[in-house]
């Protein structure tokens, strides 16, 4: 059965609405791929090469992403909510939670711990196809040291908001930048870094602060108006994004949709880092940038 990439498109992501529906009832791969009109075999491939992740992997992370908010925000006892979840009994939960978190579900009730969790999916028709073939799903895992940066700062609504109301806010502050960055006599290298920065490092508020920089070897002279930032050593994975800036928000949904609730990482303490080297053309679809998320092991 021949199909076109948008027919295979929507068909996939209609079988992850259908699983975001239906993630307390029993789901079957045998029943998704029915639907799709391919074989189990065909279908685990497919729903794989766009989605990233394997359904059981993609379905597992969901449920015990829920679970997670349930055990922090309800009294609901661990059994039920393991049993609401499809787990069979409270200790596969358990298990398969602690292997998810780093934490039984007990301590995570005990401590409420500050964890990272993707409250909602962030998948779309223009995220799979850029999944399909704009980012490399498997990152590159670095230690960084610490960086220093001159650069321009303004405020920025969460990537949450989308594409339509970020890219034109962040493409006149680049314009803007980029008239200065001659002024900046300490720059090191010629790559330039937009830095996400979250006041509570975990990258979770509605409002952050953008910065538009170049790396430097030190702060002694700085132009008036810029700012000033360093990033001490870290941990980081790092995605290779290709097309036009607008991708960006499709890179960064598959990283906290899909890659990270699925990796054996959680996000750090830190900021979100995207790096423009000599391959960025903000005017060709054929531009690479890198988006680096700082983590560390479960």
């Amino acid at each position: 059965m021949k199909r076109t990439q948008e027919e295979l498109l929507l068909i996939i992501q209609n079988i992850v609405n259908e699983i975001e529906e239906n993630l307390n009832a029993p789901l079957s791969v045998k029943d998704f791929a029915a639907k799709s009109g391919y074989s189990v075999w065909q279908f685990q491939r497919i729903f794989k090469s766009m989605v990233g992740d394997t359904l059981g992997n993609y379905l597992r992370g969901r449920r015990l992403t829920l679970a997670a908010n349930k055990l922090l925000e309800t009294e609901e006892r661990i059994l039920d909510i393991a049993l609401e979840f499809q787990f069979g009994s409270q200790e596969a939960f358990s298990r398969a939670f602690k292997g998810h978190f780093g934490r039984t579900p007990k301590k995570v009730r005990d401590e409420k711990p500050n964890l990272i969790i993707n409250k909602k999916p962030m998948l779309s028709i223009e995220t799979l196809k850029h999944i399909n073939g704009g980012i490399e799903s498997i990152p590159r895992i670095l230690d960084l040291p610490e960086r220093k940066f001159i650069g321009l700062e303004i405020d920025m609504p969460s990537h949450l908001v989308g594409a339509e109301k970020l890219v034109p806010l962040l493409v006149g502050t680049w314009q803007n930048f980029n008239k200065r960055k001659n002024e900046i006599k300490s720059r090191i290298g010629k790559s330039s870094f937009g830095i996400a920065k979250s006041e509570g490092m975990h990258n979770e508020e509605d409002m952050m602060r953008y910065l538009s920089a170049v790396e430097v070897s030190d702060f002694d002279v700085v132009p008036e108006g810029l700012s000033t930032y360093t990033i001490p050593p870290m941990k980081y994975a790092s995605f290779k994004n290709s097309g036009l800036g607008d991708t960006t928000v499709h890179t960064i949904s598959y990283i906290y949709g899909t890659w990270l609730p699925n990796s054996k990482f959680k996000r750090a303490k830190g900021d979100d880092m995207e790096v423009f080297d000599h391959r960025f053309d903000m005017n060709s679809s054929d531009s690479i940038s890198e988006y680096f998320i700082p983590i560390e092991l479960v």
